[in-house]
């Protein structure tokens, strides 16, 4: 019966250790994807950090291992973004009501239904809300500068996919990477079938 116990109590850390490895990596992502935002010198708080790592650690969805990642990576670029309170609010949810949450709370108010309503999401301040908002509009200017290069990317992926296919069926350069520069080679291989699976 012990030893039950302690493998139950093993294998609930280990499903808690890699909830919080797989946010972690998410808040990675995120923070690499922004680089060149500004983030603060101050650490984050401890006392948060452990109220996120309990809360990340708690949710194998990972949309919710996701958003957890995207709280740590705005916390880590300004400590004091999310309250303890905002936390607590955000691990009562579902995935799909944080999605729902998170729109509403991006949604601009004039674009909203009821605009001469004032919207009021649970868990977030005003000034929370008018941040997702100005990133919401970020990202909508960010897609519609990717939706009008799109096809020229495409196109271009296309033609160096092509070229580099054609090069690495001429055999004496393929023998010469595979002799000299084995890596390149494999790393080149594998980004060239993603490409044609792609297009």
């Amino acid at each position: 019966m012990l030893i039950g116990a302690i493998r139950v109590g093993v294998a609930d850390s280990v499903r808690q250790l890699t909830n919080v490895t797989n946010a972690l990596e998410f808040a990675y992502e995120d923070m690499s994807a922004s680089a060149s935002e500004p983030v603060s010198e101050a650490p984050v708080d401890l006392d948060w950090f452990n109220v996120w790592r309990g809360a990340a650690g708690a949710v194998t969805n990972v949309d919710l291992q996701q958003l957890w990642g995207r709280v740590l990576s705005a916390e880590t670029r300004v400590p004091g973004s999310f309250s303890l309170r905002t936390l607590a609010f955000l691990s009562t949810m579902s995935s799909h009501e944080a999605y729902a949450k998170a729109l509403l709370a991006a949604t601009r108010q004039a674009d909203l239904v009821k605009s001469d309503q004032p919207k009021k999401v649970a868990g977030l301040t005003p000034e929370q809300m008018a941040k997702m908002e100005r990133e919401m509009s970020a990202l909508q200017q960010d897609y519609k500068s990717i939706e009008a290069s799109y096809g020229d990317d495409i196109l271009h992926l296309v033609i160096a996919t092509g070229y580099l296919s054609r090069l690495l069926q001429n055999r004496h350069i393929d023998r010469y990477l595979g002799q000299n520069h084995s890596e390149l080679l494999q790393d080149t291989q594998r980004q060239l079938a993603m490409a044609l699976e792609m297009s």
